[in-house]
């Protein structure tokens, strides 16, 4: 398993030997292992060898393009220092290969071992297998060793192989003779040891594994698996919650009653972020969020994990929430930052204007503003400093002043249209304001929220309160208090740093484009601003879901790559998707900042198919969501610049929510329009197309640049949904 040289220049420490289960060989078989580390322990779980570096040998830890990589990523190893030769005897392609220059170590060459190795928490170098067993599967490079030696000790198993076909990780086993092998105990017990992705989706349990004359496992007679529609071996559902499951997966999938198991992956039969709210939504299954089947994806998992979890109140939680003083979200937290440093500025004001028809009664829509925001607790909370210098923010419930029906003629009008918009005071004052006005034209309502306590799907929610509210019809709660509370309590949970791990691995390491190529060293917060009205109509946004088998999110975020990859020339291409994150049930009317960011990255050269690329969005999306309790913009170990934001909204502070005399949303112009982010994409979608808007740092761009860039994303999305 590990190839080495005589090293010169230095006498080698003394190595240990180590027994180590060799997949491809039969039963263990013990080796000396003696590179510039020696093993020190062994790994008992994992059978893994665990080594230090030899005095005067500086070891590195790379990816394939030679970049180094973090504590606890797996990577190719490399060393370097006085012990390492000057290349292979009389083999100079090979030497040249392997011999490389050191960029960490300027003017020294690096060896370049082909093992696949990490550095653990103790800063110890632990041995993983060979990285010619590598893979790559849907974006993550897979060492297959490593699936084989936790799969050898699983009791019973005699050989194990494990491979990729169809685009599925596919694990081969025989049992030793009167064993008995559960596959489903069998994944259970690699899902303890081994990274989500490494575990596999398919189980085959055969008479006899291939084998060479030499006697080692024939990989390429191994046999093709029957994974049609991305399922494992059908599995009858046990007990009540998982039979629910399955029936709700058939339902919203389209799929014949009774054909589900529990071990069908929600996502490989087509499952989306979309249909996964019906399942939740359409069962009613207490106690099922979208997270929990992002994360789990299978009737039996999702079951096992619903069970583990302990009922909550919600109600009660939400009335212990709001009574206590919350620390700020990490969100919240930046755009307070900016406010406390730019008191004038207004660029986090959220504000709407709309006119109704003179017959509104004025006096029953004042009323009904201030019931909406009184039901919205985030509209009463007011941020402040407590005894220990951290930032929270409590409910105050008189807070809010009352909403007055101001009397004003057209001129007076125009007048206060040019100035209702201005800052917010951000510690101890309210951050909701409203106004009616009374005109001879007709009623106005003029309203203002802080981004710390809005998003842009609170501002339709609100809309749709004040018509629940002018007609007198009951109004939802809103749980906002226990999702701020529980974002809190998340944080330094095993699930929290779980999902931190995998945005490490899915973004550390390469060098990524992330915005279009700025023409100005800029950092100004001067808005520009480009638009584009009718990309394409809403049918024609259905046809290309159902086309392609994906959500019209997945369309936008690719349109954003390919644009990108196509402007600034680059095949490593990194964006930032935001999603309105009211994929649970108690959050759906929610007003507050709630909205997640998902990082989304891809490498072009691994996806030459544009099915492949989709496909590889789409799961991108769905591990996002699984991993959601990590809110990424905090996520202080990806040391990475602002990247290109795509956000989709559908129905968001649209006017015609409020359904009482056709309303009719008016512009308003701030004194200085300024912008947070270096480019935003907004795709909205309304009279029955989708438009894109551009928001992006005007002092960043030359005049042109951003409407070209606005073309090719036109032109991309355009060609992705119309074919």
């Amino acid at each position: 398993p590990l190839r080495y040289l005589m090293m010169g220049g230095e006498k080698m420490l003394p190595c240990k030997k180590t027994n180590i289960r060799l997949i491809n060989e039969y039963g263990p078989t013990e080796f000396t292992v003696c590179a510039s580390y020696h093993v020190v322990e062994q790994d008992k779980e994992a059978n893994i060898p665990i080594g230090r570096p030899v005095p005067n040998t500086y070891s590195f830890i790379c990816d394939s393009y030679g970049h180094l990589l973090p504590q606890g990523m797996a990577g190719e190893l490399c060393l370097a220092g006085s012990q390492i030769a000057e290349g292979y005897w009389k083999k100079p392609e090979l030497t040249a290969k392997s011999f490389v220059e050191c960029s960490f170590l300027p003017g020294q060459k690096m060896y370049r071992t082909g093992d696949l190795a990490r550095y653990n928490e103790e800063g110890e170098l632990e041995y993983l297998g060979r990285i010619d067993t590598q893979v790559k599967l849907r974006g993550f490079r897979i060492e297959m060793g490593e699936i084989e030696t936790r799969a050898a000790q699983f009791a019973g198993i005699e050989y194990v192989a494990a491979a990729v076909k169809k685009e599925q990780l596919i694990l081969y086993y025989t049992s030793a003779k009167d064993a008995q092998i559960d596959a489903g105990e069998l994944r259970s017990f690699l899902e303890k040891t081994l990274t989500e992705y490494m575990v596999p989706t398919v189980y085959m349990l055969l008479s006899a594994m291939p084998m060479t004359p030499s006697g080692k496992i024939d990989r390429k007679a191994l046999p093709e698996p029957d994974i049609s529609l991305g399922r494992a071996v059908y599995e009858a559902p046990v007990g009540d919650m998982e039979r629910r499951l399955c029936a709700a997966f058939e339902q919203v999938l389209g799929l014949e009653t009774g054909s589900v198991g529990r071990n069908d992956d929600f996502f490989l039969l087509g499952g989306s972020s979309i249909k996964a709210m019906l399942v939740m939504t359409g069962e009613r299954i207490e106690g099922l969020s979208t997270r929990t089947i992002f994360k789990h994806k299978t009737p039996r998992r999702i079951a096992e994990a619903m069970s583990g979890a302990s009922a909550v109140d919600l109600d009660g939680y939400e009335k212990m929430a709001r009574a206590r003083a919350v620390p700020a979200t990490s969100g919240q937290l930046s755009m307070i930052d900016y406010q406390f440093t730019n008191v004038n500025s207004v660029m986090h004001n959220l504000p709407a204007f709309y006119r109704f028809d003179g017959a509104l009664d004025a006096e029953r829509l004042a009323a009904a503003v201030d019931r909406a925001a009184k039901q919205h607790p985030a509209l009463s909370s007011v941020f402040d400093i407590d005894d220990e210098g951290v930032i929270v923010q409590r409910m105050v419930p008189d807070v809010l002043k009352k909403t007055a029906v101001e009397h004003v003629s057209p001129e007076e009008l125009k007048a206060l249209s040019d100035s209702l918009m201005q800052p917010f005071h951000i510690f101890r004052h309210p951050l909701f304001r409203a106004r009616v006005f009374r005109c001879d034209d007709g009623v106005y309502l003029f309203m203002d929220m802080h981004h710390t306590i809005s998003d842009g799907v609170s501002q339709g929610i609100l809309l749709e309160d004040i018509a629940r509210a002018y007609r007198q019809e009951e109004l939802e709660p809103d749980y906002y208090y226990s999702y701020v509370l529980k974002e809190y309590e998340n944080q330094g949970t095993e699930e929290y740093k779980e999902a931190e791990r995998y945005f490490d691995r899915l973004l550390s390491g390469r060098d990524w484009c992330i915005i279009p190529t700025p023409d100005f060293d800029s950092w100004g917060t001067e808005a520009g601003a480009e638009s584009f009205q009718g990309m394409v109509s809403l049918p024609e946004m259905s046809r290309a879901e159902k086309r392609w088998g994906v959500s019209r999110n997945i369309l936008a975020i690719a349109a954003a790559m390919l644009a990108l990859r196509e402007y600034c020339q680059r095949d490593e291409i990194r964006i930032d998707y935001i999603n309105n994150n009211r994929t649970d049930a108690y959050l759906q009317h929610t007003v507050g900042l709630v909205f997640k960011i998902f990082p989304m990255a891809v490498d072009f050269r691994d996806f030459p198919a544009v099915e492949d690329f989709l496909r590889e969005v789409n799961r991108q999306l769905v591990e996002g969501f699984a991993h959601s309790i990590c809110d990424y913009g905090s996520f202080d170990k990806v040391a990475l610049e602002d990247a290109l934001d795509v956000n989709y909204i559908t129905n968001v502070g649209d006017a015609s929510d409020l359904g009482i005399l056709n309303p009719r949303k008016l512009e308003l112009e701030a004194s200085y329009e300024a912008t947070e982010c270096r480019v935003e994409l907004y795709l909205t979608e309304e009279d029955g197309q989708v438009n894109l808007d551009i928001d992006y740092q005007k002092n960043a761009y030359a005049e042109g640049s951003m409407k070209k860039f606005m073309n090719l994303y036109v032109e991309k999305f355009r060609q992705l949904v119309q074919g």
